[in-house]
């Protein structure tokens, strides 16, 4: 029997923004389970990271920590799951995008819950369900669509404010463009990575993001400049 192209929304299971949620996070960490693995590099690690595998610590969490090397290839990837020896239960990415690819591929490779923790509003690498890979030079090798979104997204905005404001900018770009390629598929009714035809709530929420650039965007801006 013959159906209709199917219509397809995908998101991560769970967004919560909050200042200080970092710090605030157990009651939605622990429906995941009690040992993580986090990975970060080491500036983020100086930022925030350090204070929150503490306050993992603190209550009761197993943490194994991983350091970013800086590109997210098949070769740093499988190095990092080579590192994990004892086996978690949730993955956690903290840190910008190739971090958080990094992270997402582990999550799928283990078959664990990702937990995805941006330091940067600079692309949509926390939502997105695929990762990025790069060649050990830097350069591009290839789109990697994973089986599912991240389960849980965590966006302190106290941290957020603390990156260069030209992160948040090349956000701006990134989400502006969502809304431009989306209309594009849309128009043609052509499939999307979720490998369906795309929704109407997909298309509001590109919208939203626009207007709400055009908007508020200058402001942002200046507010991420005083921090």
């Amino acid at each position: 029997m013959q159906i209709d192209l199917p219509k397809i929304f995908i998101s991560p299971s769970n967004y919560i923004q909050a200042k200080n949620i970092l710090f605030n996070a157990d009651p939605y960490l622990s429906r995941y389970g009690t040992k993580a693995v986090i990975v970060g590099d080491e500036n983020v690690y100086g930022l925030v990271g350090d204070r929150f595998i503490d306050y993992l610590k603190d209550n009761d969490y197993t943490v194994t920590k991983l350091m970013f090397g800086g590109e997210a290839s098949p070769e740093e990837i499988q190095k990092a799951i080579d590192e994990i020896k004892d086996p978690p239960d949730f993955v956690i990415g903290i840190g910008g995008g190739k971090t958080l690819d990094t992270a997402k591929e582990i999550g799928q490779h283990l078959n664990i819950y990702t937990v995805i923790i941006p330091t940067l509003a600079s692309t949509d690498a926390p939502i997105s369900r695929l990762s990025v890979l790069y060649n050990e030079d830097g350069t591009f090798n290839a789109y990697q669509f994973h089986t599912k979104s991240p389960d849980l997204v965590l966006v302190d905005p106290a941290v957020i404010s603390q990156a260069p404001p030209r992160f948040l900018a090349s956000g701006f770009g990134d989400a502006l463009s969502t809304y431009v390629e989306a209309k594009a598929v849309g128009d043609i009714h052509g499939f999307t990575n979720a490998q369906g035809i795309g929704t109407i709530t997909a298309m509001k929420i590109a919208q939203a993001s626009t207007d709400t650039i055009f908007e508020f965007g200058a402001q942002a801006y200046e507010a991420n400049k005083a921090r």
